[in-house]
């Protein structure tokens, strides 16, 4: 564009422009698109913390266990190659071998739960055997991004705006994870004598993403029909309670 014509932005231009691109929290719009939506980023959330541990599981491994080099490079390289097989295996139909995307979540999540299990009873061999059986786990993200995806289109969400909100939620796990898990390696070591905790938390976080994902995951129709009979019995309850009053007169 040639320099003469360039023009400035209008007060009003730059209000909009800044109100579209200066929200650091964009991952709330997803919240407030419905209870659905809501518990489907939830579980992204819950799903999504443990992979932003920063250096943590290094130190551990090192510092706690010590892990000869050649040791950690084999635990993180077959941590590498589970999750390779987890999504070729979610490709080629394991979601249906599981009955679909909330099985397919329930196996996932206990999968991955197995590694955090492992860290928790302090066994170098027990964390490689659980890492390789439960490889699942790695994709265990995959039916909640699926969905959201689905939901918010239908909440009137464009896919760029789905995109972005998630993309928010991801960095904001990014920044806040490393930070937070530090935190907690260094204080349970400290205070507790418990350099676990940080994977102590993570079972707890696969405990709450099962429970979670049972009704987040819940197909459409069971959800509709469940609507429509609880809708029913209110509706009945109500005309009895109308017959007993007109009774009563």
């Amino acid at each position: 564009m040639a320099p003469s014509e360039r023009k400035p932005l209008s007060s009003l231009s730059r209000g909009v422009l800044l109100s579209r691109t200066a929200n650091p929290f964009n991952f709330v719009r997803l919240l407030r698109q419905g209870p659905r939506l809501r518990l489907l980023t939830i579980l992204v959330a819950l799903h999504s913390a443990p992979m932003f541990m920063g250096d943590v599981l290094q130190v551990f491994v090192y510092s706690e266990w010590g892990l000869k080099k050649s040791d950690v490079v084999a635990l993180f390289s077959l941590l590498a190659t589970t999750g390779t097989f987890a999504n070729v295996a979610a490709a080629l139909g394991a979601v249906k071998l599981f009955g679909g995307l909330r099985g397919f979540n329930a196996a996932a999540t206990l999968s991955g739960g197995l590694f955090w299990l492992a860290l928790l009873l302090g066994d170098y061999k027990a964390a490689l055997l659980c890492t390789a059986v439960g490889f699942l786990g790695q994709a265990k993200s995959i039916p909640a991004a699926t969905l959201v995806a689905t939901e918010g289109f239908q909440a009137g969400l464009t896919q760029g705006q789905i995109a972005g909100d998630r993309a928010n939620l991801i960095a904001w796990l990014k920044v806040v994870g490393p930070l937070f898990y530090q935190r907690l390696y260094v204080e349970g070591k400290r205070h507790l004598g418990f350099p676990a905790l940080p994977f102590a938390l993570n079972a707890l976080l696969a405990l709450a993403a099962l429970l979670v994902g049972h009704t987040a995951l819940r197909p459409p129709a069971q959800a509709t029909q469940a609507g429509g009979e609880a809708g029913q019995g209110a509706d009945g309850k109500n005309k009895g309670d109308l017959s007993a009053a007109r009774k009563s007169r």
